[in-house]
């Protein structure tokens, strides 16, 4: 017996029904069958057939479009970059994993493509597994890959920082036992989902720092997450709604997992105009031979200007620039929101002629805008690109733009030294007109008994802490805070206090006064930066879920205008991903 898809899709929504004999004849199930195997059996019969007639629509548009543009090819690089290869089975082509030099790997890994960084990070982590590295050499590789800021490779990068000698190395893998438990968590709930033994979609239910964490290292994750996920995109979960899934579809945008490829092609050939640039965007960063043919097909139909920059900086990935003089000519939109998808995506597009181009958009002020700019001046490699990203460092007062900056200047730096040519001398080191230069200058004015004092109630105050008496703890980092204004150490023990203790507002609060009182000290303290960006993203999602959207956004913006260079990727990305979510809230 042969049930239509449109029932099995009503089946699944609705539940059970008067006809689960009649259903579970036509699945090939016994009676005795208990439900929750049924539901399992329909899922699998309703992806199969969903699948089946992605790959009927996408062969009949490829039959269809058999006489459209054709594809246009970046033109061969005869560099040594150019002639990289990330396949161990290509003969003709200088692999990745046969290199051996440690600087020219960590070069790749700056401005290789998007498959050499992530095939650099991997060699890295092996030779320094193999052993023979210099004490410079590792000392160079471990920082780099401890401050390495590329979200598309975060996932390598964390599986080589494993391989770190020293402390380092077993705090990378600590972080994957934790991840491995999260995964086996999930898990789980997966299966009570499927089961019906929960209606929470386990995802979504995640913290934010944990669902982040997922996102870039799916490929870690096990079929079955995988599967959810997919049933989530396409609508098939049976409690996901439209939102939920546009949710879904932004956090997958650097998973890069092949199982999710009939989905997202399903997604972007769906025409909806909210959900085919974000899938576009995740399908892009796929190395998969699906990908090229349905981001071709999708760009040759669409007809709306920032959708199709999308398409074409999304073709880009796959090394197909046909539309790379039309994006070009949008660079000159007064539209904001054409000119933010044409400046991401010469992010993809971008080369060394481009740098005139993108140099005069420098000066405008929106900081998302700025921020895909600098790192399309970073894709291009043109020497040009450095004075003016100069200057925005000597000028900017956001400390996010500067760290931003400063990536892009190293990345033009790491391409035209790949290239062979000469790379100009590093300017005077810049530093940023901030408070933290004053606090440090009105600390060091204290007199010694205030500082002996100051530094007594701090040292007291953490020895409260080890005891259990919080009240009295607080109270001396205040006397600690009082005594040297300045001082941001007490202020943000305070602050770590409150978020280990679950109280974000507090938290919120106190990190803001440690800012206030000595912001370069914050941003380069790791444990700080970290637990605050936690924070931040924590408290933005209670007062989202509460209607207040504008104050969300306020607080997504509030953090991503700081230094984050020591925030883990995928925070750094969940909270990129919700400002950009937040901003079409706040204009529909």
């Amino acid at each position: 017996m042969s049930v239509s898809l449109n029932r099995l899709r009503r089946r699944l929504r609705d539940g059970a029904g008067t006809d689960d004999a009649e259903l579970r004849q036509a699945l090939g199930l016994s009676g005795e069958v208990p439900d929750h195997e049924l539901a399992a059996t329909l899922v699998r019969e309703l992806s199969t057939r969903e699948l089946g007639r992605v790959k009927v629509s996408r062969d009949t548009e490829r039959d269809d479009r058999s006489s459209a543009v054709p594809e246009v090819m970046a033109p061969p690089d005869s560099s040594f970059l150019g002639r990289l290869s990330t396949h161990a089975d290509d003969e003709d082509r200088v692999g990745v994993a046969e290199l051996e030099d440690a600087h020219t790997l960590l070069a790749i890994l700056r401005a290789g493509t998007l498959p050499q960084r992530r095939a650099a990070a991997l060699r890295l982590g092996a030779r320094l597994d193999e052993g023979g590295l210099s004490n410079d050499e590792v000392r160079a590789v471990s920082t780099t890959l401890l401050n390495v800021r590329d979200v598309e490779i975060a996932r390598e990068v964390s599986h080589a920082r494993e391989a770190l000698p020293g402390a380092r190395g077993r705090s990378a893998r600590q972080e994957t036992e934790e991840f491995d438990a999260v995964l086996e968590g999930l898990e789980a709930a997966v299966d009570e989902f499927w089961a019906g033994q929960s209606t929470v979609e386990p995802v979504s239910a995640l913290p934010p720092d944990q669902r982040a964490q997922l996102m870039v290292r799916l490929r870690d994750a096990p079929d079955v997450v995988l599967w959810h996920m997919a049933s989530v995109l396409d609508g098939s979960d049976g409690v996901s709604g439209r939102s939920a899934r546009h949710a879904m579809l932004g956090s997958v945008r650097y998973s890069g997992d092949p199982r999710l490829v009939p989905a997202l092609v399903n997604l972007v050939a769906s025409r909806h105009a909210d959900l085919v640039p974000q899938a576009a965007r995740a399908l892009s960063r796929i190395e998969d031979p699906r990908v090229h043919a349905a981001l071709a097909a999708a760009y040759e139909r669409s007809v709306v200007d920032a959708e199709r920059a999308t398409l074409a900086g999304a073709l880009a990935l796959a090394g197909d620039v046909r539309g790379r003089a039309y994006v070009r000519s949008l660079l000159a939109s007064d539209d904001e929101r054409v000119l933010l998808a044409a400046v991401e995506a010469m992010e993809s597009l971008a080369t060394s002629e481009d740098a005139e181009r993108l140099i005069p958009l420098l000066d405008r002020s929106d900081p998302v805008l700025l921020t895909h700019v600098i790192r399309a001046l970073g894709r291009a490699g043109d020497a040009r690109g450095l004075p003016p990203l100069a200057q925005l460092r000597r000028e900017s007062g956001m400390s996010a733009l500067w760290a931003d900056a400063e990536d892009a200047e190293a990345a033009i730096r790491a391409l035209m030294e790949l290239r062979g040519e000469e790379v100009p001398e590093h300017t005077e080191t810049v530093e940023l007109a901030s408070a933290s230069r004053s606090g440090a200058a009105e600390r060091t004015r204290d007199p010694v008994i205030v500082r002996f004092s100051s530094w007594f109630d701090f040292v007291m105050g953490h020895v409260w802490l080890a005891l259990g008496a919080a009240r009295r703890a607080v109270a001396r980092f205040e006397r600690a805070a009082g005594r040297r204004p300045g001082w941001a150490a007490p202020l943000a023990a305070i602050a770590l206090h409150h978020a280990r203790s679950d109280r974000p507002p507090q938290a919120l609060a106190a990190f803001r006064r440690a800012l206030e009182a000595d912001r370069g000290w914050v941003e380069r303290n790791v444990y700080a930066m970290r637990s605050l960006a936690r924070i931040f993203l924590r408290r933005a999602e209670e007062v989202e879920k509460n209607g207040r959207v504008d104050i969300a956004r306020g607080l997504i913006e509030e953090v991503l205008s700081l230094d984050l260079r020591r925030v883990p990727s995928e925070l750094r990305f969940e909270l990129t991903r919700r400002q950009e979510q937040l901003r079409m809230r706040s204009a529909a």
